[in-house]
């Protein structure tokens, strides 16, 4: 499975590079997630095997889920020949509102953070879907 996570910005900060970088480590058992950093919203064509999502914070009506509904999401998605999975994280007014939207968080973070939270997440899917002790 191919993660790339888009994020509205130039750099991203080097702590939150980091952060990134040990989940991406923690990850590279189950996919290969790409941290993609882009001041302009990237374009996209829907593809077959490919899954979009705009991450946005829950008062734009997005879905928010447990952990547990995302770790079966994921699942699902494998199932159905779903092979790569691109998350755009602070974009929420450049796509259209038929996109698939959802939330991680309730309070409202910057597109770095947002990003993180979004790795983590990734990795505690990927530990409930594997039957794996989630903390060391």
């Amino acid at each position: 499975m191919e993660i790339n996570i888009y994020i509205n910005c130039k750099k991203t900060d080097s702590k939150i590079k980091s952060a990134i970088d040990e989940y991406r480590k923690r990850l590279s058992p189950y996919c290969h997630l790409n941290l993609l950093c882009s001041k302009k919203a990237p374009s996209f064509s829907p593809q077959k095997n490919t899954y979009h999502s705009v991450i946005t914070s829950a008062d734009r009506n997005a879905e928010t889920i447990s952990s547990e509904e995302y770790a079966a999401l994921l699942n699902h998605m494998m199932a159905n020949g779903i092979s790569k999975i691109c998350y755009y994280i602070g974009y929420a007014s450049e796509y259209p509102a038929d996109m698939n939207f959802f939330s991680i968080t309730v309070p409202q973070m910057s597109s770095q953070l947002t990003a993180v939270a979004l790795s983590e997440q990734l990795y505690r899917a990927y530990t409930i879907n594997n039957h794996i002790t989630y903390h060391k």
